[in-house]
């Protein structure tokens, strides 16, 4: 893509709110493959680095994948289950959201708006 080219051109790969805003686009434009190759080139990575990365895999219906970077997170937040539970919804894999909002129910995040609306979509 010409944004990312020209990020790199201009050097701010590094920066990452750059770097997190590339993975989030790429996962936008389904190409999570994109997505993953920013990922691994960042230095440090946050919350919203797994995330975007984890978005762009749900967003794609490429739920294996996504499942493997959500096990692999460091820490899971709110926006992390629920992206999760959210791409589950979308693609109509009611068994897996209904049993990943039962596990998020036992963890430390607990279920919000945006949880509720995706169990909604989920069961609709």
């Amino acid at each position: 893509m010409k944004i990312h080219g020209l990020v790199v051109v201009l050097g701010y790969q590094s920066f990452m709110p750059v770097s997190n805003s590339l993975i989030d686009m790429y996962g936008k434009c389904f190409s999570p493959c994109s997505a993953r190759k920013v990922f691994e080139e960042m230095g440090n990575r946050n919350e919203v680095s797994w995330c975007s990365l984890l978005f762009a895999y749900a967003n794609s219906g490429q739920f294996s994948v996504a499942g493997e970077v959500f096990d692999s997170m460091p820490k899971r937040v709110e926006i992390s289950w629920n992206t999760m539970i959210a791409g589950y919804a979308r693609y109509g894999e009611t068994e897996l959201c209904l049993d990943l909002f039962k596990k998020m129910r036992t963890s430390s995040c607990r279920p919000d708006q945006w949880t509720f609306s995706a169990l909604h979509e989920c069961l609709c």
